[in-house]
């Protein structure tokens, strides 16, 4: 089943994102970063890390080595996961500079 969402709900669902990462400890810094994965939660979620964060994305088919060196690269504040690599996250993001 394909899934849509349109501009309004990108915008939408986008300021209320941006507005959660404001919130927290995420938004402390403007030019905080994040990472985000290719798929349907990319346009809502690179829309409101724009609107906060500086966004660097993640192709969810990186394996964990390749998710590590982005991360040290990137040194992200945040991450968007979805289950597609939700079970490769723990190690690379614990090991990101941001972490530690």
């Amino acid at each position: 089943m394909a899934a849509s969402l349109t501009f309004a709900e990108v915008n939408r669902y986008s300021d209320d994102f941006a507005a959660y990462l404001r919130r927290t400890s995420f938004g402390a810094k403007r030019q905080g970063r994040g990472s985000i994965p290719n798929g349907l939660p990319y346009p809502m979620s690179h829309s409101a890390f724009s609107k906060r964060l500086c966004a660097r994305d993640v192709n969810p088919l990186y394996t964990a080595h390749e998710m590590i060196q982005l991360f040290r690269d990137a040194e992200p504040a945040a991450i968007v996961g979805i289950n597609m690599f939700a079970d490769k996250l723990p190690v690379p993001w614990s090991k990101s500079p941001s972490r530690m």
